[in-house]
């Protein structure tokens, strides 16, 4: 769910998104407001593709409450549709429940429905980046809440690999958190694990102490790479490089 303030933070920090080659547009349906680069423009396409992971979504939770609600892993179920074994099992992943992955699992679901046409493709969702590129893109991880300003990390993956980058924060935007970091962003092989670790590791962060020992807790995790702002203190570990 996405409020007006989500909105306007929305619009800011996609002025500095730049899509070089491809070409970018824009598709939204009621909570989803997806910003996609590929070699085409494929709108047709992208609205098939979220039509369908929301319908997903919604006609599995209708039949199953706690899907919404509940802030603990749920188990998964084989007879569930695509994108919500994904959430159920970045749920599992993370330790949090399924809707902790709900953004980063749409970009994802997106993101490969749009393969067939485009070798490359991004699909941004509130933040949360589903990623299938020839060149590591820079990307610019902004806490408006620290004195951090833009820290730039370019992924260290294989190119035309698919990957996620995912970013939750305990100060800012719309979704739950239990933590107090100003953001905290995970990269991993699928963006809704990514987003659920996202999640996992900012609920960990209550104080500028805790930076080095969450990094090193997330070793333990899919998390390759992860990046951790508190206030003005930050640290980063994994597959990924921090760029001037």
């Amino acid at each position: 769910m996405k409020s007006a303030d989500s909105e306007i933070h929305a619009g800011t920090y996609r002025q500095l998104v730049t899509g070089g080659r491809l070409k970018r547009f824009r598709i939204r349906e009621k909570q989803s407001d997806l910003l996609i680069s590929a070699r085409s423009v494929l709108t047709e396409e992208a609205y098939t593709a979220l039509h369908q992971a929301r319908a997903q979504i919604i006609g599995y939770a209708a039949g199953r409450k706690d899907f919404y609600t509940s802030l603990q892993p749920l188990a998964m179920d084989d007879e569930a549709p695509e994108i919500v074994r994904d959430m159920l099992q970045a749920g599992i992943v993370g330790h949090v429940g399924p809707m902790a992955s709900v953004a980063g699992a749409i970009a994802q679901y997106v993101g490969e429905a749009l393969l067939p046409f485009s070798d490359e493709v991004i699909v941004e969702n509130g933040g949360d980046v589903f990623l299938c590129t020839a060149t590591p893109p820079t990307l610019c991880v902004v806490a408006e809440s620290s004195g951090t300003g833009c820290i730039h990390i370019r992924p260290a993956v294989p190119r035309l690999r698919t990957f996620g980058v995912c970013t939750s924060s305990g100060k800012l935007g719309p979704s739950l958190s239990l933590g107090n970091a100003d953001s905290v962003t995970v990269l991993s092989e699928r963006t809704a694990i990514a987003d659920a670790l996202a999640t996992r590791l900012c609920n960990l962060v209550r104080r500028r102490e805790d930076v080095r020992d969450v990094l090193e807790y997330s070793r333990t995790t899919p998390a390759e790479g992860v990046v951790v702002i508190m206030e003005d203190f930050w640290g980063a570990r994994g597959a990924l490089e921090i760029v001037d």
